[in-house]
């Protein structure tokens, strides 16, 4: 669906189904950090969730509450027994059905597993592509150009405002970010009257944003590693320890109630050179990883910066990748 709403894509620009840039990704990095920006955001795949149990079968499988179907995305993840991240998505309600944004490649997979524990309920599950198309706006301008669509503008993270077929979401960070979802016919006429005053970029600038928010996206290379507290999903609202058992809730409730310093950290890392999803990261003298890259980009000029995981032994102490040579990567603890 996105190849026809957006038209035909440079094959040497998409990577499994999702558009990571226009031919310039370091141009449009610069764009999105300094300026508005309207992104393709094809790196995302829509699973819609419908059915009269759809609601109680949701809260029983994902870690957040679906507290506030209405007024208020939820961000959430989707958990194996030991409590690790399978994926994490972000849920909203659209009309009679709910709907999750996840990364691309996880879509199918989470797909078929949350399917497996549908059996006799009133559960639908399926991809929602060619229904539903999700773009982003970002910059100084991003509230001004939304007001085209929405009559007024979400001022919390996570806040939903709903206008005709869409809703507009609005993200954690600097500078002003909304996702927009809607009917795909729809959401042409908003696509191509941003583009004449916004930058047009894809997914690379996106994950940029949020590296730059703190936001981690689990992809297919770090699936399964990470509790949800080692992503700040905690901190994002998207953990509910105090609901019936969903799968992990053992185990993640047990880290929370231990307390203490966690054992790793979710941080902003740069390098001069190029990081990876599920690059690993070491330190002088340590055999085993540091820490893992969950999400990554190129930065402006040159480098990259990224999101990883980080033992907390081993803050303050000089990292570097595992490729040779070796760069040397900036740590920065997200708090």
């Amino acid at each position: 669906m996105y190849q026809t709403f957006l038209g035909r894509m440079r094959e040497t620009d998409n990577i499994g189904g999702a558009l990571l840039h226009y031919g310039n990704p370091r141009a449009e990095v610069r764009a999105a950090m300094e300026g508005d920006v309207v992104a393709e955001l094809s790196i995302y795949a829509i699973l819609k969730v419908d059915g009269g149990e759809a609601r109680d079968f949701l809260y029983r499988m994902l870690t957040s509450p679906l507290a506030n179907d209405d007024g208020r995305a939820e961000p959430s993840a989707w958990c194996r027994p030991d409590g690790r991240v399978s994926a994490n998505l972000l849920l909203l309600r659209m009309e009679d059905r709910y709907l999750a944004l996840l990364r691309r490649e996880l879509a199918r997979p989470i797909e078929r597993e949350l399917g497996r524990f549908v059996l006799r309920s009133d559960v639908r599950i399926e991809h929602a592509d060619n229904e539903y198309v999700c773009i982003g706006i970002a910059g100084p301008g991003a509230g001004r150009n939304l007001q085209a669509v929405v009559r007024d503008i979400p001022q919390i993270p996570w806040e939903i405002v709903r206008g005709d077929g869409c809703a507009a979401i609005r993200l954690p960070g600097d500078p002003q970010r909304f996702l927009l979802v809607g009917a795909a016919s729809w959401m042409k006429g908003p696509w191509h009257s941003w583009k004449k005053t916004c930058v047009p970029c894809a997914g690379e600038a996106w994950t940029r944003l949020d590296i730059r928010a703190g936001l981690a996206q689990i992809g297919v290379a770090c699936r399964d590693l990470f509790l949800p507290q080692a992503l700040n999903l905690d901190h994002l609202g998207s953990i509910d320890l105090e609901k019936g058992c969903f799968p992990g809730q053992e185990i993640i409730r047990r880290l929370t109630v231990r307390g203490g310093a966690p054992k790793r950290r979710l941080c902003r890392t740069y390098a001069p050179g190029t990081l990876a999803e599920g690059d690993r990261l070491y330190a002088p003298g340590i055999r085993e990883a540091a820490g893992i890259v969950v999400n990554a980009a190129m930065e402006a000029d040159t480098g990259s910066a990224a999101l990883a995981v980080v033992k907390t032994e081993t803050l303050g102490k000089p990292l570097h990748t595992q490729r040779e040579p070796a760069d040397p990567v900036k740590v920065e603890p997200i708090s």
